[in-house]
């Protein structure tokens, strides 16, 4: 249910982003917050609704990508034990995954100097960090896929005594 909200919580943030400008947001903006217009400050509010834009892409994307990587844990680890509550671990699940997918949305968007344009060093590691967090989705989804395939092909039946 999880991943399904934030899927569309993406969905609607490329959707939005395709018309920030047709909605005439950033004039809006200018007008409802900085109470003045100008040439600096419309463009001052296309960099804050761009910066809030990417920060929430960086958001949902991070995030369906951690949830699915928690689902993927927890499918070894029911596997593993079948018989645990996994009421407990659900909290972590959620927890862990918004912590760390807001943090990197944070690093993604804020820790370049100009949001347009970025400085080449900061967001070639974020892109590294992307690539290495993909990487270990697809890795442990991988392992999680030959790890229950490999318990549940065993018959499970007990032999009759």
């Amino acid at each position: 249910m999880y991943i399904s909200i934030v899927d569309a919580g993406l969905s609607w943030v490329y959707y939005a982003g395709y018309h920030v400008c047709d909605w005439n947001l950033p004039n809006l903006y200018m007008k409802t917050v900085y109470e003045q217009q100008s040439v600096q400050l419309e463009w001052r509010a296309v960099e804050t609704l761009q910066a809030s834009l990417n920060f929430s892409n960086y958001f949902f994307l991070f995030s369906t990508v951690l949830l699915n990587l928690m689902l993927s844990i927890d499918l070894i680890l029911m596997i593993r034990y079948p018989f645990a509550s996994k009421s407990k671990r659900v909290p972590v699940y959620l927890t862990s995954s918004f912590s760390v997918a807001f943090l990197m949305a944070f690093m993604g968007v804020y820790g370049t100097t100009n949001v347009l344009y970025p400085d080449n060093k900061k967001y070639k590691a974020m892109q590294y960090i992307i690539l290495t967090v993909v990487s270990l989705y697809i890795i442990i989804a991988v392992v999680s896929m030959f790890y229950a395939f490999q318990k549940l092909k065993k018959p499970c039946i007990s032999r009759e005594v």
